[in-house]
């Protein structure tokens, strides 16, 4: 392909492609695509100079829709712009820090429920399962991906925590077709950022993220029954036992 640049301006380029004039606009892809690349598919695997870590960019045959590799995962990134800001970073740095923002960033978004499943594992004993995008906690809580609180409708049926039944599986007395009432949860305390250990490496939480963690180790906590807030919105089944939950708690840790 023969590719020459005219004339660049402050919004545009003008370029001779194959013996036609073509007008293109002046964003971080047509200048990557350009200059860098001859007006060729954007492909190549840019290396960090201060690690071994290494990202794979491959422009896909529509053009400014880009497979990424990053740690042996792939996933497809569609904002052209972003994608070869960050090339253009690494020509200027040989740092691949802003491509493996990016990639992290999209990789929270479009594999959110892998996300979810390394959050639910934090929690200790299995008493978390994501699903759904959302949150199960002992069956009977659920924290959706937006960080708004359930209770399970079903609860009557509930036997506790202690008695030994699994309240996540498909046997249990909570079937799959329960429903979700509402419920207010307002965690005290400062919320701080975090980040998670995921196939990719340290990814950051969002604040959104974060908070969901709190509500969920809130549900976990046995001190929740004094939470008069929490335990208003609750029947006298429900509070009766949390109530006996704690109290064998406080009297098994004597």
């Amino acid at each position: 392909m023969t590719f020459q640049i005219i004339s660049e301006r402050e919004t545009t380029l003008l370029v001779l492609e194959n013996g036609k004039i073509k007008q293109l606009s002046k964003d971080f892809y047509n200048l990557i695509k350009v200059k860098r690349f001859n007006g060729e598919r954007i492909i190549q695997t840019f290396k960090d100079k201060d690690s071994d870590d290494e990202i794979e960019v491959q422009e896909t045959f529509n053009k400014g829709i880009f497979n990424v590799k990053y740690k042996n995962t792939i996933i497809q990134l569609r904002d052209r712009n972003v994608v070869c800001g960050g090339i253009e970073n690494w020509y200027q740095t040989n740092d691949i820090n802003k491509m493996v923002e990016t990639f992290q960033e999209q990789y929270r978004i479009q594999e959110e429920t892998k996300v979810f499943q390394y959050m639910a594992n934090l929690f200790p004993d299995k008493r978390v399962v994501a699903k759904d995008r959302a949150f199960i906690v002992d069956g009977l809580w659920k924290i959706d991906n937006q960080g708004t609180a359930y209770i399970n409708s079903a609860w009557s049926k509930y036997q506790g925590i202690r008695t030994g039944v699994d309240p996540h599986n498909a046997d249990s007395k909570l079937k799959e077709d329960n429903k979700w009432k509402f419920l207010c949860i307002v965690p005290d305390g400062k919320i701080y950022a975090t980040s998670i250990q995921t196939e990719i490496g340290e990814i950051k939480l969002t604040k959104e993220d974060v908070v969901i963690l709190a509500k969920v180790g809130f549900l976990l906590d046995p001190k929740k029954i004094f939470d008069s807030v929490f335990m208003n919105q609750l029947t006298k089944k429900v509070k009766k036992v949390l109530t006996d939950e704690y109290n064998a708690q406080v009297k098994e840790n004597k």
